[in-house]
């Protein structure tokens, strides 16, 4: 299935201050009022295109976003640990330590035998010099390599090549992992390539409880923007009433997290100042990281973007409305 990127043009806030004042002239709307439902518009753009979302960008605030969120925390857990329960998964794992115990004792003949194993050879993604080092034709050639590479390993093994104990919970091996590299750990080519890294822990059901608990923090940082919406004032209409921007589209799973962004809206009848703020921050560079120059420069570009276009579209409408 083809895959649709989305790409933005960055924008800053002299960009979207100008775009509002020349809608609110071309329209003749309060400048005030303007503001406010496009700074509504602008939280909600903000965290659209804050991770996570699906592969190409964009749908942000769907399902599929939410999937994504937690496949990513899924596939850095399972960077870094499995389960020693998890038949497929730990077979590559457990001889990969095996055959690092085998050169760090210099066991040769376990060595050789290790090397052929076809829980290696079956392995994709493995890092290129351990790769080499199983497809090397020369097995003192290889052990010579194996002995270079392996020499800062960090599993422990008795003299036979055996793995002992390796790590006593989940936590304890995935957030130093973690801070290491930077909360991002696939995206920062952090920990389990190649398979001898890998922590092994006494049950694959302890990591998937582990997995499905940080799973609950998917949609933190896009919860601040929803914080942002519900607390702005509501713009008034020409006719008297009020009218809420940028509340539809925003799921349980964004939604359910506390309340953590801020709105700070002064006026004295001939000035307005507005500032909003998502107050989870930037969550590891998860948001300044976003291609294009970071969510707030691509949430303000797409806002004017958007601004400019309705407002064409309305001036439109009403020179057709005139001719008739």
């Amino acid at each position: 299935m083809a895959t649709v990127q989305v790409r933005m043009i960055p924008g800053t806030m002299a960009d979207m201050r100008s775009a509002i004042e020349r809608f609110a002239k071309a329209m003749r709307y309060n400048l005030r009022d303007v503001a406010l439902g496009q700074a509504a518009l602008l939280a909600q753009d903000s965290a659209i295109f804050s991770p996570p979302f699906p592969p190409g960008g964009g749908q942000g605030l769907s399902k599929k976003a939410e999937k994504a969120g937690k496949l990513s925390v899924q596939r850095d857990v399972n960077r870094v640990v499995v389960g020693a329960d998890d038949v497929k998964g730990v077979a590559p794992v457990l001889t990969a330590m095996r055959l690092v115990g085998s050169v760090k004792y210099g066991n040769f003949g376990a060595f050789q035998q290790l090397r052929g194993s076809s829980a290696l050879k079956s392995t994709k993604g493995n890092n290129s010099v351990f790769q080499k080092i199983l497809n090397d034709a020369d097995d003192v050639r290889a052990f010579q390599k194996a002995r270079n590479f392996f020499n800062r390993a960090k599993t422990s093994t008795n003299a036979f090549g055996r793995v002992e104990a390796n790590a006593t919970d989940v936590p304890s091996v995935h957030q130093p992992s973690r801070q290491k590299y930077s909360g991002r750990i696939w995206k920062n080519k952090g920990p389990g390539f190649p398979w001898y890294s890998k922590y092994v822990v006494e049950t694959n059901g302890a990591v998937k409880a582990y997995v499905e608990q940080l799973q609950e923090h998917v949609g933190v940082l896009k919860s601040g923007w929803w914080a942002v919406v519900q607390k702005l004032p509501k713009p008034r209409t020409k006719t008297g009433g009020t009218k809420a921007f940028g509340m539809t589209g925003w799921l349980p799973w964004v939604k359910r997290h506390p309340s953590y962004g801020a709105v700070v809206f002064k006026e004295d009848g001939k000035t307005a100042s507005l500032l909003i703020t998502n107050l989870i921050g930037d969550s590891d560079g998860a948001a300044s990281d976003v291609e294009g120059g970071g969510v707030p420069a691509i949430a303000i570009g797409n806002r004017v973007k958007q601004l400019e276009a309705e407002m064409v579209k309305r001036l439109a409408l009403a020179s057709k409305a005139f001719e008739k």
